[in-house]
């Protein structure tokens, strides 16, 4: 059982953040540094340039390697594991967003080593998993994992937060991420781990798919036609607050979304669906990107940088540019947000 004890290390998460990136990182432009993607690619290249028999390893034993790689560096450099209210708060006071160590930062820095280590897109997932009843202390509500396809197509899990906690739980003052050799999340069949999380008190598991083929669209006559579901977030929410759907739309197309699902704000008591909420005015005022639209309230735009479209539980609506179809929340900061929205995407001339 990995449920934690009321023992957490407050660390200087700037000393952390420091010691993490200079040992992983090669010397590279002030821009490259900048960019932890491309440093964690990085670090995953130089796995298999050390190890050359990885290149031709297969995907189970490349990320079996990239696992225990990048739980050495974690613990040369002695870094805690995010994983209760204190934790939490120690997080956004003195750490980076790359380096607070919950589920779903592990889930984003392995994804990006493993990439570099060249597992292919469509082999690279997330698994996670949510309990059904809501406790505002447990911020552990919901949790995620990478998910690896194999080249056989059997799929495992790597969960460096699950490693850590577990270590953290039975000898607190141990090395967190030491013996990822022989981690049981080091590659734990996808059915092993459900089982683990069941355990856990998680009721309800879900996937993000593959990072090539997230959610792929139901085409109906051509690609400028479709309907679609898409899940927002696809996997547990991480600090983002806009997420891409792929699906790419022409200036002028009428584009119908109707959405359902639930969201806990800040993981706290108060529920909203689709079109948000108006309880708390400091959300609207302070955390939202439109005040007159209701907090965590289902969102829309064309391309990157388009302008936010309010979508809420259905809205129809004509593209006014070109470009890819991003959902969202109008909620600048959701990272400690819990619940999600599914929304049924339908796009084409005449909706």
């Amino acid at each position: 059982m990995l449920k934690k004890k009321i023992v957490y290390r407050l660390l200087p998460m700037a000393i952390v953040l420091a010691l993490f990136f200079i040992v992983i990182a090669e010397p590279a432009a002030s821009d490259q540094e900048s960019d932890d993607a491309k440093v964690l690619r990085q670090f995953g290249e130089q796995i298999v340039k050390n190890n050359p028999s990885l290149a031709s390893a297969s995907n189970l034993e490349k990320a079996k390697a990239g696992f225990v790689e990048y739980l050495k560096k974690l613990s040369a450099s002695n870094a805690g594991v995010s994983n209760d209210v204190w934790g939490r708060i120690s997080d956004k006071l003195f750490a980076d967003e790359r380096t607070a160590f919950t589920c779903s930062v592990h889930t984003f820095n392995l994804q990006d080593i493993f990439a570099g280590m060249g597992i292919d897109s469509q082999s690279i997932g997330q698994i996670g998993g949510e309990m059904d009843t809501y406790n505002p202390l447990n911020v552990n509500s919901d949790h995620g994992a990478v998910l690896i396809r194999d080249n056989d197509g059997k799929e495992y899990v790597f969960d460096a937060w699950a490693h850590a906690t577990m270590r953290d739980t039975l000898s607190p003052l141990d090395d967190l991420y030491g013996e990822g050799e022989t981690s049981p999340f080091n590659g734990m069949p996808k059915n092993e781990w459900t089982d683990q999380m069941k355990e856990e008190g998680y009721t309800t598991f879900f996937e993000d798919g593959f990072l090539a083929d997230p959610i792929p669209a139901i085409v109906e006559e051509s690609d400028s036609n479709g309907c679609t579901e898409f899940k927002v977030p696809p996997t547990a929410w991480a600090g983002e607050s806009w997420f891409n759907t792929g699906i790419s739309i022409l200036s002028g197309q009428n584009i119908s979304i109707v959405a359902t699902g639930t969201v806990q704000p800040n993981s706290g008591s108060i529920s909203c669906g689709p079109d948000g909420t108006y309880e708390v005015d400091y959300w609207l005022t302070d955390y939202s990107y439109r005040s007159d639209w209701g907090h965590e309230s289902l969102i829309a735009r064309i391309g990157a940088e388009g302008l936010p479209i309010f979508i809420g539980s259905n809205a129809t609506f004509t593209a006014p540019e070109g470009g890819e179809l991003w959902l969202g929340v109008n909620d600048k900061d959701p990272g400690n947000n819990a619940g999600q929205y599914v929304a049924k995407v339908c796009w084409g001339d005449d909706q």
